[in-house]
């Protein structure tokens, strides 16, 4: 018979037969299976996915905490995330998405820095922007700057200054305005031409005001790059405006030098 639940508590019952004091089914059950009061394992566990272990004789596996994580059963260490991907959970990553990217063992998914971008999914690192074109944090791709901007590969595209313009897209620098011309704005595609009356002497370039494109007094820009001193007889009225020719002097009056 089986044993009652006192009589199994102590080891013994009224089936006797060989007089040692244990109950007869209770011995033949501890030599088939060993005894049942222990509550005893035949075999170890396999540590399921998330989990790991490397000691010898443990009782549990332990969790993998970010940013490591163990894909799969029976791993003894944890391990770090794959490039391109971020950590998920302790048994799993997932690829980032284009515009970021993530470096081996990171855990982290980060947008890929102003002035680069990531055009695919699972990218372990963001491409530099071409000369010309700029984009912002996170991008997916480049923009092309436009006439009268300029950029290095940086987050935006820059307008040109004042003197200044470019008249063709990706644009990695702006080009001065010319002699005879000048540019009082910036961002601009192209320079204006100086009004007549108006000079850049000297090869003058980069001019933003007709202020700095007037003649010298008693002198008149005779062409948008040379101011002409007036003729005797001649003068050039001090206006502080612009002048395209000396005007002659009046009867009764005379100018006998130049300029």
């Amino acid at each position: 018979r089986l044993l009652t639940e006192h009589e199994y508590s102590f080891g013994y019952g009224a089936d006797d037969d060989d007089g040692d004091g244990v109950d007869d089914d209770y011995e033949r059950w501890y030599m088939t299976w060993g005894d049942p009061r222990l509550n005893g394992t035949t075999a170890c566990s396999v540590c399921e996915p998330g989990t790991a272990v490397n000691v010898t004789g443990s009782a549990a596996c332990d969790a993998c905490e970010f940013p490591l994580i163990a894909k799969g059963e029976g791993f003894m260490v944890c391990g770090p995330t794959s490039a391109g991907y971020g950590w998920a959970s302790a048994s799993s990553e997932t690829a980032c998405a284009a515009g970021s990217y993530a470096t081996a063992g990171g855990g982290t998914c980060d947008p890929c820095p102003a002035g680069s971008y990531s055009d695919h999914a699972a990218a372990s690192e963001c491409l530099q922007c071409e000369e010309g074109t700029a984009s912002a944090e996170g991008a997916t791709g480049c923009s092309s700057c436009e006439p009268g901007t300029y950029a290095h590969g940086g987050s935006a595209c820059t307008p040109c200054p004042k003197g200044s313009f470019s008249d063709v897209q990706m644009a990695m620098e702006c080009e001065v305005c010319p002699t005879g011309t000048y540019q009082p704005r910036a961002g601009q595609s192209a320079c204006l031409d100086l009004p007549p009356g108006y000079a850049t002497t000297g090869g003058a370039i980069g001019v933003v005001n007709l202020t700095e494109a007037i003649c010298p007094d008693g002198q008149y820009a005779a062409s948008v790059s040379e101011c002409t001193p007036a003729e005797p007889g001649h003068f050039v009225a001090a206006s502080g405006f612009g002048a395209a020719s000396a005007e002659p002097c009046a009867p009764g009056t005379f100018a006998s030098g130049s300029g």
